[in-house]
Formats: C-alpha cells, sequence, structure tokens
C-alpha cells in the first residue's frame, strides 16, 4: 500500500521532480474526488504537463495545465471527476503522477476502506511518512495522523494531552523537534546531500538544505613524460556515466574531427564519486601530450566539460589541480597519478 515508484537514474523518482508525491488522497470526496500533491524539495517546480491516472498502463489520461507551479513545501490540491480528469477513483484503487516524458514519479495505493466518505488516505509527515487513513481531510495543508483513544482502564474517554512542538519530545502526530537530531537525511527521503532539519510546527522536516547529488568530473591531471598520462577524477557526489565521452588533444578540431585527436570512452564505463581514470598512451589514448599543450573533456552530447591548457615545460612533471577536482591547475613537484596531488 502506497508504493512509490519511477523511472529515473537507477529506478525512483526522475531527477528533476525530486521530493514531488502524491501526498493525500480522497477516492470518496464530497463534491468530488480528489488528491493532494506536495512538493517536498528545496525549489520550486513547474508542473505544467505532468499527468496522472488511476490505470498505469495509461499514464496521460489526465493533464495538469500550463503554467501549474507549486512552490517548495506547496501542496496541490487536483479534482478528479468525470468532467475535469474523465475518470473518478474508486474505494480500492490508486492514483499515478508521470512526468511528461512517461517517467513515473509516484504512486498512490490504498484499499477497501482505507478512506471512505468524510475521511481521506496520506502520509503523515507530508512527503516522506507512510501512507495511512486520516480521520480529517487536509486539503492544502498539512497532514494530520489519527490520535488513537487512551488506554487508561479507569477513565477510556479521557484523551491525552496534545502534542506540544518545542517541548523536547517527540509524541503524538509530530516527526520531529527542534534542537533534537532528525534520523532521515536527505538522501533517505531522495533529496540528494544535505542535513534534514526539523519543521516549525513539528509536524514535518525542513528540506531546505537538501541539494541534488551531482557528479563533477574533472581533468586532474596530465604529464608530457613517458608515458603521457591523464587523469581525470569524480570531484561530486553522484555517479558519472561516461558512455560517448571524450578527451581531445589540444589541436583537436570539433569541425573536422582527427579521430586520432579522440579518446571516446566505451558503452557503460562509469566513475563513482571519488573515484579517479587514468588514461594511458598506447594503452588508452592515441594522442602524444605535448610540452606546450592543452585537453578538452566532452560530454556524449558534445558539449565541452572541461579543458587546460599549459604553457612550455608546465607539464615535463606534472600540470594538476590542488586540490583534486577542486582547484586551479598548477605545476607540480611530482606525478602522483591515482593519488591525492602534491603541489
Amino acid at each position: 500500500i502506497g508504493g512509490v515508484g519511477g523511472a529515473g537514474g537507477e529506478g525512483g523518482t526522475p531527477a528533476a521532480y525530486l521530493g514531488l508525491v502524491i501526498n493525500e488522497v480522497a477516492p470518496a470526496g464530497d463534491p468530488e474526488d480528489w488528491f493532494e500533491i506536495y512538493n517536498g524539495g528545496p525549489s520550486p517546480l513547474d508542473l505544467g504537463g505532468l499527468t496522472y491516472t488511476d490505470d498505469v498502463a495509461e499514464p496521460d489520461r489526465a493533464v495538469l495545465p500550463a503554467g501549474t507551479r507549486l512552490p517548495s513545501g506547496g501542496f496541490l490540491r487536483v479534482a478528479v471527476s468525470d468532467e475535469a480528469a474523465g475518470f473518478k477513483l474508486g474505494s480500492d484503487e490508486q492514483i499515478a503522477l508521470f512526468a511528461p516524458d512517461g517517467s513515473l514519479i509516484d504512486l498512490l495505493d490504498w484499499a477497501d476502506g482505507d478512506a471512505p466518505a468524510g475521511r481521506s488516505y496520506g502520509r503523515v509527515p507530508d512527503g516522506s511518512g507512510a501512507p495511512q487513513p486520516l480521520e480529517n481531510p487536509t486539503p492544502g495543508a498539512s497532514n494530520v495522523a489519527v490520535v488513537e483513544e487512551p488506554e487508561d482502564p479507569e477513565d477510556p474517554e479521557d484523551p491525552p494531552p496534545a502534542p506540544v512542538c518545542g517541548d523536547g519530545r517527540v509524541e503524538g502526530g509530530e516527526a520531529c523537534e527542534p534542537g533534537l537530531p532528525v534520523a532521515e537525511t536527505c538522501a533517505d527521503l531522495g533529496l540528494g546531500r544535505g542535513t534534514v532539519g526539523c519543521a516549525a510546527d513539528c509536524r514535518g522536516f525542513d528540506t531546505s538544505a537538501c541539494a541534488p547529488a551531482r557528479a563533477a568530473v574533472r581533468i586532474n591531471e596530465v604529464t608530457a613524460q613517458g608515458d603521457d598520462a591523464v587523469e581525470l577524477v569524480n570531484a561530486g557526489d553522484a555517479e558519472q556515466d561516461l558512455t560517448g565521452w571524450g578527451l581531445a588533444d589540444g589541436d583537436y578540431d570539433p569541425e573536422n574531427p582527427n579521430p586520432e585527436k579522440l579518446f571516446v570512452f566505451s558503452a557503460g564505463e562509469r566513475l563513482a564519486p571519488g573515484a579517479r581514470r587514468v588514461l594511458i598512451k598506447g594503452t588508452d589514448h592515441g594522442f602524444g601530450v605535448g610540452s606546450e599543450d592543452g585537453l578538452t573533456l566532452f560530454d556524449a552530447a558534445g558539449t565541452v566539460v572541461d579543458e587546460t591548457r599549459w604553457a612550455p615545460d608546465d607539464a615535463a612533471v606534472s600540470w594538476c589541480r590542488v586540490p583534486d577536482g577542486t582547484g586551479d591547475f598548477a605545476v607540480c613537484s611530482a606525478a602522483t597519478f591515482g593519488e591525492a596531488n602534491q603541489p
């Protein structure tokens, strides 16, 4: 129940819609059925062109209109009726949200009895919690978990005190408390890297510090002596697929390409975060590295990702970045291929 799926990367939500979820659904709504979309990501999102359906085999049964935007932390109620969407929701069904390219963003599935008339089914806390039956529908606002009746045998009708946000105790419908560690991370919530905080009302998480994980492949070191080695490094925090990427000699001309001046990565080659790839003349690339020369790194679309040029004899020993992957190039005292660069 409440499964989440997608087709972005290795599976999961497409990168452009990280944090976007179906947060609540009322399949017996009054006067019409509806579901709610929540943006738990750090940035506003353009939802125009997204499609939704009660049958994943027909992902484009209904479409969100152009110009539909949702701010970070915002909620959007979407009516589902024969007039608004071309279908209604049933008591034992699902609602799925798709990206314009057909990738599954999220899917919420409920069983008969989960959301009868006057009630709803949704995530607590918003965006990240497990879906559950909700006593009070909250379209456009944070979901509130059902408060269980007390089990005091002497006074079973005496309700427990309402939780107080900021009292240092996580209780009731609270997801966290300010000042207490939050067990979830940005990665746990599918929002990349960064630290998760506690929302001001204690019913959800503050994900404003989350940022998408990104690869950052860079030319890291080169030498004009011996085997004319070239080192690449991934200074980012996401793996990069290098299929079709190219490393070109300084006098390579993309308008009049000479294959002897270009090394192209084979299909399926990948570079993990922090990993290095050393290319050797005669084993990998076929061009020589000159005393005064340059290198350019292209992605599979032919876009320049990184480049460097050096003056005569700058690469006689090593022309390298310090620190690795992020620093400026300089003449380095020793060749350190496969290891951290040294000034």
